[in-house]
């Protein structure tokens, strides 16, 4: 399995990523955002074991630290839609992966709702896997446009089932 170390900037800070895959293509690439204060290892290594295991099954991941943890530089980010590290992440992704593989965001806790959040703000991704995300009370308030787009955060085709790898035929 492939393991590779990168450097992704960003305004205000700079990231390392860790991208893994499998030996040959991949049928699609999980960009994993972990919950604060968690860095791209996880807590007790889930992140490095999820990835190799989807590794196992052809499937590439990208893990990385968010502003300000981990190895990370620059100050923790609010949840917001535009995030800059994870839009810097993202790009990279896509500039380095040219054969156009489906991207999904993998976020957990508070940076499962980070997802969303990037997501609803029409960015273009293949479907998001949340984790434990934090859901805010709609009954004390209107819902805006961007809670509406939660339910389809993607443009283009919708994900069905389980995020699985296409038998190559």
């Amino acid at each position: 399995m492939p393991i590779e170390a990168h450097i992704v900037r960003w305004q205000g800070g700079q990231s390392i990523l860790v991208s893994e895959g499998p030996d040959s293509a991949s049928a699609a690439i999980v960009v994993m955002v972990p919950g604060t204060p968690q860095t791209r290892v996880g807590t007790r290594r889930q992140f490095v074991l999820l990835a190799r295991r989807l590794a196992e099954n052809g499937i590439s991941t990208v893990r990385f630290d968010r502003a300000g943890f981990g190895d990370s530089e620059g100050a923790c980010l609010p949840l917001e839609p535009e995030a800059a590290d994870l839009a810097a992440v993202m790009q990279h992704t896509k500039e380095s992966t040219p054969g156009g593989e489906p991207v999904w965001l993998l976020g957990l806790c508070d940076d499962a709702s980070q997802a969303a959040l990037f997501a609803a703000a029409k960015t273009p991704i293949s479907g998001l896997i949340l984790l434990n995300p934090w859901l805010e009370d709609t009954d004390n308030h209107n819902a805006s446009e961007n809670e509406a787009q939660f339910t389809h955060p993607s443009e283009g085709p919708r994900p069905t089932g389980l995020l699985r790898p296409t038998p190559n035929k």
